[in-house]
């Protein structure tokens, strides 16, 4: 029987890692399996102890092969199946029921040197007691199809148990005879392997020791045992300026000479030192070998005794290496540390080791200066505490235990201490990182401590500052030299409605209005880039839109060097001192109006009172004429009597302005008939507008049902009179359109005409007391210009509003509404 080539490299007898094909070789063994599973009608494989076969499956079966070992659940029953029916058992097979499908299975061990090594496993046999029932709820179990479950399970073999049970027999004595057998060839051959390889490994020892001699970083040189050079590798001959040929038999301190770099001071052969003690020796660190040519390398050596089989030194090796830049980096390590150490001490920040299985700690000479304490100090925890102000000592002894030990939590936090030396209170930063062992138990804490002293003052100082710019009643904003913005105070939030977080970082450009121009800008900027104050106000804008005054002054920071570092702005809402000023001049200007309105509205006053009593008085004076004829009579006593009504008229609208003034017109509720009142008036003016050539339409679009209403009837009467004299008034030609209508909970009046209009800026003002569309108006066309005021009066008590609509030279339209119930207050 053949053997692997792993064979070749097996050098030793321990059975621990020894596996089936260490000793057969696999193509032939699964020949075996094949032949016997064809002569004995069985399934059989070969697997390791855990049931991952080794062979390929020899006559399998459909119903294992091809059905059962295909479904998850199948297959994992099948591999824990073949681990237990080949489980150690070195007294014989194991034969028992497949855990999987049922059928019958073997195991027969496969034990070399009492070390189980595999299971050689046979089965897939049915007896002539199947359960068949049994069988289709497996196929259920592992969710394969019943009818081809079953058709697989008829083309199984059937063979009694008893002779099963004989192959099984003789499964187990084969398999494990020519185990033994193949093992003890192993055994054989591996000895004869073993000298063979020791022969061929002295020859590749003595070619791998030239060639590691060769290659290897180091420099090598052998001696005899008088000192002599005999052996030299090509970095030795580099560092020492000489050849194997040149150094060969000669002494070794001709060739490699060494100094002291320190004292500068020859260093003693160190061959001699071993050859003396039989030892291996070590040079000191600082140690330099001179070249031949005089170039000098720090290196580091070491030299040990070469002995042969009985023991007896017959030379030495000495090995050495170039680490001169390596000792420039400590040098220079040494120097970064000195220097860390003198910048630890200047910011008074010391460090320590904290031990938590023993509770004590080891610190820096710069921390035991912070806590004014020496050597002799007890370094524990309960020490620490001691050193800590009464009121942070319980706080400080929670904080330990709590976070740090309980939580694993890093050290991180200020508290206040009392030095042991002088009793001074000093505050300090304590920092420290957790270690832990393999099993996650806390071990050390390494740390600094810092004075802070210093900074809790100027943060106490300084939190002054921040309070009174935080509760400042101005806006206080700071930006850096790009004009981005890095704080803004509380006043800056509830001012813009912007949050700190919202503009940190941006430009405050987002606060523009757009109301000044670029060059408002430009020049603020090179103001302060000048160095200089800006002083000035703008308009902003807030985050909601709304637009807002500030009075603000903008300087520059400067640093020692003159740098500009920072911008801060300190701003002042002015927003509502600039409505006030804005109020102050438009009262003054709407009282200088009034007054010129006052004064015309006086005017026209006086016209319509004197025009009415002019005519009056003189045509009272025509009257008394004998001479006049009863027709000129009749006509004089005609004009007395239109103007005693349009004196009246007036007289009755300033009464009745006053009365409405004074609050004295109280309203008088009872249901109107919309429709009749509409009409009556419709019938009344119908007369008056068409001799003057004007078409006169009535709309109304109220239903018999909608035009009951509860209102005040001679209120609603009056304002409908006045708006339609109004529309007869100014309308020469065209057409007034009278209208009515629902709209949900009130009526919609409106008076249409083609009139002269009136001018767009006026439209607001004509319903103000005092005011009319135009003054020139008073002239051409006779009133007190109070109707429109009384008319809004009546209509605003009646619940209702009252607006136009208008276009000069194209007509106006008047409108109105009334509730059906009027609430009185």
């Amino acid at each position: 029987m053949n053997t692997n080539p792993a064979i070749e490299n097996l050098h030793t007898e321990v059975l621990e890692d020894l596996q089936l094909a260490d000793i057969i070789n696999l193509e032939e063994i699964q020949s075996l399996q094949d032949l016997f599973s064809d002569a004995f009608g069985v399934a059989s494989i070969i697997t390791d102890p855990d049931g991952t076969p080794i062979t390929n499956p020899s006559n399998f079966s459909r119903l294992c092969n091809n059905i059962i070992r295909k479904t998850e659940k199948g297959c994992a029953h099948c591999y824990q199946s073949d681990a237990a029916v080949g489980r150690y058992s070195p007294l014989g097979p194991i034969v028992q029921k497949c855990l999987s499908g049922g059928l019958w299975d073997a195991g027969a061990s496969i034990t070399v040197g009492g070390k189980h090594i595999a299971n050689w496993l046979v089965g897939q046999i049915r007896n002539e007691e199947l359960d068949e029932q049994q069988m289709l709820s497996y196929a259920d179990e592992i969710e394969t199809d019943r009818t081809e479950f079953m058709e697989a399970l008829n083309e199984i073999p059937i063979m009694p148990v008893v002779q099963f049970q004989k192959v099984a027999n003789m499964l187990f004595a084969f398999a494990n005879q020519f185990s033994e057998k193949a093992y003890n060839n192993l055994q054989l051959k591996k000895e004869i392997a073993e000298r063979e390889l020791a022969r061929k490994l002295l020859e590749e020892s003595k070619e791998w020791l030239a060639i590691t001699l060769q290659s290897i970083g180091d420099g090598v040189i052998s001696t005899d045992k008088n000192g002599l050079i005999v052996n030299m590798n090509p970095v030795a001959e580099a560092l020492c300026g000489y050849t194997l040929a040149d150094a060969i038999h000669k002494p070794l301190t001709e060739v490699f000479y060494i100094i002291n770099s320190e004292t500068k001071v020859k260093v003693d052969n160190p061959v001699l030192k071993v050859l003396e003690n039989g030892q291996v020796i070590s040079l000191a660190n600082h140690t330099i070998l001179i070249s031949r040519d005089g170039t000098e390398y720090q290196i580091s050596d070491s030299a040990a005794p070469i002995k042969n089989r009985e023991g007896v030194i017959t030379g030495v090796v000495l090995v050495f290496s170039d680490v001169t830049k390596k000792y420039e980096a400590e040098k220079k390590l040494r120097d970064s540390e000195w220097g860390l150490k003198e910048s630890q001490k200047i910011a008074g920040l010391g460090s320590y080791v904290l031990d938590f299985k023993t509770g004590l700690w080891t610190s820096s000479e710069i921390m035991d200066s912070i806590f004014g304490i020496d050597a002799t100090y007890q370094k524990s925890i309960k020490g620490w505490l001691e050193l800590i102000h009464p009121d942070w000592q319980e706080k400080m002894n929670q904080y330990l235990t709590k976070e740090v030990i309980e939580k694993h939590q890093r050290f991180d936090i200020e508290y206040k201490v009392i030095r042991n030396n002088d009793k001074q209170e000093i505050w300090v930063h304590g920092l420290g990182e957790l270690s832990f062992d393999k099993e996650n138990n806390l071990m050390f804490m390494h740390g600094t401590i810092q004075d802070i002293t210093e900074r809790k003052e100027a943060e106490n100082q300084l939190r002054l500052l921040s309070r009174a710019v935080e509760q400042s009643p101005v806006t206080i904003v700071i930006t850096n030299k790009d004009g981005n913005i890095e704080y803004a105070n509380p006043k800056f939030t509830a001012i813009t409605g912007y949050t700190i977080e919202e503009i940190k970082g941006k430009n405050p450009r987002i606060l523009k209005s757009g109301n000044q121009p670029k060059e408002f800008y430009e020049t603020l900027w090179n103001t302060i880039l000048a160095g200089k104050d800006w002083t000035g106000e703008f308009q902003n804008k807030k985050k909601n839109g709304d637009s807002y005054w500030e009075s603000a002054v903008i300087s520059p920071l400067i640093n020692r060097k003159g740098d500009i570092t920072f911008f801060i702005a300190i701003k002042e809402d002015i927003t509502e001192k600039k409505k006030m000023f804005e109020e102050l001049i438009e009262a003054k200007e709407h009282a200088e109006e009034s007054d010129k309105l006052k004064t015309a509205f006086l005017n026209n006053i006086s016209h319509e009172i004197r025009t009415p009593f002019n005519g009056i008085l003189g045509f009272l004076s025509l009257i008394q004429d004998k001479d006049l004829s009863e027709d000129e009579k009749s006509e004089y006593i005609h004009i007395i009597n239109q103007s005693a009504d349009r004196l009246m008229n007036t007289i009755n609208d300033i009464v009745e302005i006053a009365q409405i003034q004074a609050g004295q017109i109280k309203l008088t509720l009872e249901e109107t008939d919309i429709n009749k009142l509409v009409q009556e008036l419709f019938d009344k003016f119908k007369a008056d507008v068409e001799i003057k050539g004007v078409q006169f339409i009535l709309n109304n679009k109220l239903s018999n049902t909608d035009c009951i209403i509860n209102t005040d009837w001679p209120k609603l009467n009056e304002v409908l009179n006045s708006l339609i004299k109004n529309a007869i008034k100014f309308t020469a030609i065209g057409s007034i359109e009278f209208s009515i209508q629902k709209n949900i909970d009130s009526v919609i009046f409106s008076i249409k005409d083609t009139g002269i209009g009136i001018p767009k800026g006026n439209q607001k003002i004509i319903f103000e007391r005092f005011t009319q569309a135009t003054v020139s108006r008073i002239r051409q066309f006779e009133g007190s210009g109070l109707g429109l005021s009384i008319a809004k009066a009546y209509v605003e008590m009646l619940g209702g509003k009252i607006w136009v609509e208008s276009e000069e030279g194209k007509g106006s339209t008047f409108y109105f509404t009334t509730p059906y119930n009027i609430r009185v207050l």
